[in-house]
């Protein structure tokens, strides 16, 4: 993955918008009354900066930093920079929901990513290239995310993934994807946590909900110690990473390294908050 192309991941690449049958319409409409994950915790602390190095199989390593922009409590945009470039983006918001995202690399506009909700839940984004479907589970949590490939030259789209979740606890426990792009292929990925604050606890939940960097997303509350995966059928040879954190002294993650299962360093996140 380019530089590029990992950042835009990093500062929320879940954009899509919204298509959808009577069936799975009814099924929103049955948790509609209850918004999805939980509001800030009262007094948690915000993102202020995320410096993230990546290492691959030489031991090279990409450096990118992100710093995190208030007005008042609320985050409007962010500016990240790494090697080669540098990448600002505004959020714009509806009351506390996010209603667009304004990208720019290097001073110049790079793309548009828009919003729309039915009720308190986030239904669909979308972007010029994708779009996102998301649908709840009846307790309020990301259940399924089906992300689509748009071909606006020749008028067509094409489902490329789908994304579904289990949770326990409040954290994401499975997370099954299927690849429609390469031979319909299926990722399973298991989760244990610690019992620490997750770093986005104290953000806007719709924040949540599409922020993904390395080492944390926003969709748990609390944080990853291990990751195994493997391809369906093949559940016997699993792949397993670990998780090593340091803690602040309200218990969130400042440092995040995530080791693969023959402890080599996969990446090294420092967090400050504010």
């Amino acid at each position: 993955m380019t530089q590029q192309k990992r950042f835009r991941c990093f500062v929320f690449m879940l954009f899509s918008i919204f298509l959808v049958s009577c069936s799975e319409e009814d099924k929103m409409n049955h948790t509609a009354s209850r918004p999805f994950l939980s509001e800030p915790v009262s007094r948690g602390l915000q993102l202020k900066k995320i410096t993230q190095v990546t290492y691959d199989t030489s031991m090279s390593f990409d450096t990118s930093v992100t710093d995190f922009i208030y007005s008042g409590n609320k985050l409007i945009g962010t500016h990240g920079q790494d090697e080669n470039s540098y990448y600002d983006t505004q959020i714009v918001y509806n009351g506390n929901k996010i209603s667009q995202i304004i990208s720019q690399r290097n001073g110049n506009n790079s793309g548009q990513s828009s919003f729309s909700y039915n009720g308190n839940f986030l239904f669909s984004s979308s972007n010029l290239y994708e779009r996102t479907e998301f649908y709840y589970d009846s307790n309020g949590n990301l259940e399924t995310q089906n992300q689509f490939y748009l071909n606006s030259a020749l008028g067509t789209e094409e489902m490329v993934k789908t994304t579904s979740y289990t949770y326990q606890n409040g954290n994401v426990t499975q997370e099954t994807s299927t690849d429609f792009g390469f031979g319909n292929s299926t990722t399973i990925l298991n989760y244990t946590y610690d019992n620490k604050m997750n770093p986005t606890r104290g953000m806007n939940k719709y924040f949540r909900l599409i922020f993904q960097t390395e080492g944390f997303n926003g969709l748990s509350n609390n944080n990853p110690i291990t990751r195994s995966y493997y391809q369906q059928g093949n559940q016997d040879n699993p792949t397993i990473q670990t998780y090593q954190l340091e803690y602040n002294t309200q218990n969130y993650p400042v440092r995040i390294k995530r080791f693969s299962e023959n402890n080599i360093l996969i990446s090294d996140t420092t967090i400050e908050y504010r």
